[in-house]
């Protein structure tokens, strides 16, 4: 019997921060992304009365999402501008490296399978397996709406980041793709929850970097004296 990812975190967590912050390195526009999209999927998690193992999987699941993006090159990542067709496919392809690299871990198989199919689509109209309807995991289901919800409110290298009532309006009224009603249901009751959420998030993470930089300039500062 496969144990539940949560007895698994204490030796996987440190692997998984180390690559996730690899890929949000190459992106400054995309860092601490996944920290977001982890905090506002546990949101939407207990909205949906999911049990608390579920809700941890679709934190690490939510966390670890754009793993994949570590196999990407630079000149794709960060591109600015539309992607060509050979692109498109070099982008589609990240959930299936993501899903490869943690699905090696016994107790991740749940985690790679929300992670290769959270770009999926109610409708059928998503990658890479153009799953429809109750064919996606509810829990891959949760992540994409987070997901989607924290690409619209974010600065990318292509475009502005949308306001929070506006992210909300075009994800209720499909702009972004089709979602389950019973998701956008939860979002409607959760969206000043997650508004909420995303704030305290970026003020920790802010606060977390600013500790982080001073801890670099002492450490930085030590080596020279001892140079």
């Amino acid at each position: 019997m496969t144990e539940p990812v949560s007895s698994s975190l204490p030796t996987c967590r440190d692997l998984i921060q180390s690559i996730v912050a690899a890929v949000d390195a190459r992106d400054v526009y995309t860092a601490h992304h996944s920290d977001r999209v982890a905090a506002m999927a546990v949101v939407l998690a207990r909205v949906l009365h999911l049990s608390e193992d579920d809700t941890t999987t679709v934190q690490v699941a939510a966390f670890a999402h754009d793993i994949g993006k570590i196999s990407m090159s630079d000149a794709v990542l960060r591109k600015a501008g539309p992607l060509t067709d050979a692109e498109w496919d070099e982008m589609r392809r990240c959930p299936v490296t993501g899903y490869d690299i943690l699905r090696k871990v016994p107790q991740f198989q749940r985690v790679a399978l929300i992670v290769r199919h959270h770009h999926e689509r109610w409708d059928g109209r998503g990658y890479p397996d153009g799953l429809k309807g109750n064919e996606i995991p509810i829990e891959a289901q949760v992540v994409a709406l987070a997901d989607v919800y924290d690409a619209l409110t974010s600065d990318r290298c292509y475009k502005k980041a949308c306001p929070h009532e506006q992210a909300v309006k075009m994800i209720l009224n499909g702009e972004c793709g089709a979602f389950n009603p019973l998701i956008l249901d939860c979002l409607r009751s959760a969206a000043d929850k997650i508004l909420q959420i995303r704030y305290d998030v970026d003020v920790c993470l802010r606060r977390r970097d600013k500790k982080d930089a001073a801890a670099n300039e002492a450490d930085s500062a030590a080596n020279t004296k001892k140079a």
